[in-house]
């Protein structure tokens, strides 16, 4: 019987810290917005608006460059090789960095032309490409602290990224009042606080490198070409994604000064101020199904690899149905933060959120299966999916809604986009099956040779209890009795597997609450494999063996240590595994 008690606790661990990493992240933006909305005016807020997607452009960027390398080092990270996690880490933030500095020399040379081709006019203009001036500043902290985000993330400081997020969020908020309050700086001086807040970040990042933790280091590539390639391949549905997003809000930016001016354009930037932290739901999942996936998919472990994307579907579905049903009932409330000196535009906004909160949960699906697919290195079906969701079908139908239904056509786009990039999705994968699909294995497009077949390997998922330890010989002299095993591995494999079982169960579930045990067994190319994981305290048996010379202690250790071929172990994500090949 198995388990997915351990895929969903590291799930949630992992997607609570994203979650909340995302929201504060977007808080300092929604904030932006409020203050801007009631202190600088609606012209401020339109503008504020039609430059939103320079700074989702900034995130394509970081996105090619902490997204590739994540999804990479889930891999490598699942294949035990972490001199390429290394390689990995100086390829990125070199790059990255060198990335941002292009960025702040376009910003700061030429602000009047971005502002005008992401189609700011009149009096729009000039607010807008003082706020372009001031982000170009701090291009190169809001690029890199980003990637160290995923990393530290990836490297045994899950919160560390939480915590650099809280202090920047504390100090753009700051810096945003002090501006409209003394130093009258308007648009630039709005920019200028969201970049000083990220240079804070970037600091708090840096003391992973100082803990003992830290096992991320510069090293020398031996082909950075090669490893770049890999890189942006591997992150360029990530940079795609939000190019898309980019190209989408500008072209609507655009539809909406045609259909309706001013008034249409601060009803959609306050949308975009309220999706900043309604919509980190939704990326909180992407980003930890992209980790937790990429990993599973690296050790070819199918099942734990299907429970991890059916938990991001179910959580995601639930969190943003709650989330939608709580903003439904006070959504006149949010939309008035951001200012009451345009009523028109305020009942324009209310529109726009009431179909845009009716598309969330479907998009969470959607991204859920984008992010899957990047991990998993199909970026045929990853780059699909970022067009269709992202751009393509709600562009689709702006274009034939909105001659006819006008601002409306486009809000109700919103969910009528998702729903058709998920049958889009649906078909796609009923052609590629050669039948409708009717189980979420059919979803994942597996390549045929992936993992051990299903008759050639037993899995089992047990309670921290030393007497269901000990029924575990039962099943594996079933499964190797199947498989023609000699009595003499068998007897090995149910010994070792006991062995280390009860040590697990002794040493690493202290804490006296509910844990699980998964156990995996392999025949491969004839060689016998298991495979212990488990959700206690970091715990490595082969450490209990260094330094003590003394046969008489830790026995069982010993005698799985001497009748394996090999043995390994490592923590992932906060789990335990050890490795043993017979």
């Amino acid at each position: 019987m198995t388990s997915d008690y351990i895929t969903k606790k590291v799930f949630r661990k992992y997607l609570s810290i994203s979650i909340a990493a995302m929201a504060a992240a977007t808080i300092g933006m929604m904030v932006d917005g409020i203050v801007i909305g009631n202190f600088l005016g609606s012209a401020s807020m339109a503008a504020f608006g039609i430059v939103s997607p320079l700074f989702i452009l900034f995130s394509a960027v970081a996105g090619v460059f902490s997204n590739g390398s994540i999804s990479l080092c889930g891999k490598y990270i699942g294949r035990d090789q972490p001199g390429k996690v290394n390689e990995v880490f100086t390829i990125a933030v070199i790059c990255a960095g060198a990335a941002a500095l292009i960025c702040a020399a376009a910003c700061l040379i030429f602000p009047e032309t971005a502002a005008g081709f992401l189609g700011a006019e009149g009096e729009i203009l000039p607010l807008a490409a003082a706020y372009i001036r001031g982000l170009g500043a701090g291009a190169l902290p809001i690029i890199i602290s980003q990637v160290l985000m995923a990393f530290t993330k990836t490297d045994g400081s899950p919160r560390l990224g939480l915590y650099s997020i809280i202090v920047m969020t504390v100090i753009n908020i700051t810096l945003d009042f002090c501006n409209v309050l003394f130093f009258h700086l308007g648009m630039f001086g709005m920019a200028m606080a969201t970049s000083i807040s990220y240079f804070a970040a970037v600091f708090i990042c840096l003391i992973h490198f100082f803990k003992p933790v830290n096992s991320l280091r510069f090293v020398r590539v031996k082909n950075p070409f090669r490893e770049l390639c890999t890189i942006g391949k591997t992150g360029f549905p990530n940079a795609l994604n939000k190019i898309c997003i980019t190209a989408r809000t500008a072209l609507t930016n655009h539809v909406l000064m045609l259909l309706a001016g001013d008034v249409a354009l601060t009803a959609f930037s306050i949308q975009n101020s309220l999706n900043s932290i309604l919509g980190s739901i939704c990326t909180g999942i992407g980003a930890t199904t992209l980790l937790i996936s990429g990993i599973f998919y690296g050790e070819e472990d199918k099942r734990t690899l299907e429970d991890s994307v059916r938990v991001s579907i179910k959580t995601g579905v639930l969190l943003t149905v709650i989330v939608c049903a709580a903003s439904l009932l006070f959504l006149k409330p949010l939309v008035m933060m951001f200012g009451r000196d345009n009523p028109e535009a305020a009942s324009m906004a209310v529109r726009v959120m009431f179909w845009f909160l009716l598309s969330l949960p479907l998009y969470t699906v959607n991204l859920v299966f984008l992010n899957y697919y990047q991990s998993a290195g199909n970026l045929p079906m990853a780059n699909f999916m970022c067009v269709g969701d992202n751009f393509f079908f709600m562009m689709l139908f702006i274009g034939i809604l909105s001659p006819v239904f006008g601002t409306d056509g486009v809000w109700i786009s919103f969910l009528l986009g998702e729903a058709a990039m998920l049958a889009a999705l649906t078909g796609v994968v009923a052609w590629k099956k050669g039948h409708f699909p009717h189980s979420l294995e059919d979803f994942l497009l597996l390549p045929g040779d992936f993992g051990v077949p299903e008759e050639q390997q037993l899995s089992l998922s047990l309670e921290n209890d030393m007497d269901k330890v000990i029924i575990l010989s039962e099943n594996i002299g079933r499964f190797c009795r199947k498989h023609g095993i000699d009595k003499r591995r068998t007897h090995h494999l149910s010994l070792c597997i006991e062995e280390m079982t009860g040590n697990v169960v002794q040493h690493a579930f202290t804490d006296g609450k509910k844990h699980f045990i998964d156990i995996r067994v392999l025949i491969k190319k004839e060689q016998l494999i298991f495979r212990i994981r488990d959700d206690g305290i970091p715990f490595n048996p082969l450490e209990k063996l260094q330094g003590d010379a003394d046969p008489c202690k830790n026995i069982g250790i010993r005698l799985v240590k001497r009748i394996s071929v090999s043995t390994d172990y490592r923590n992932t994500i906060g789990l335990n595994n050890l490795i043993v090949k017979l």
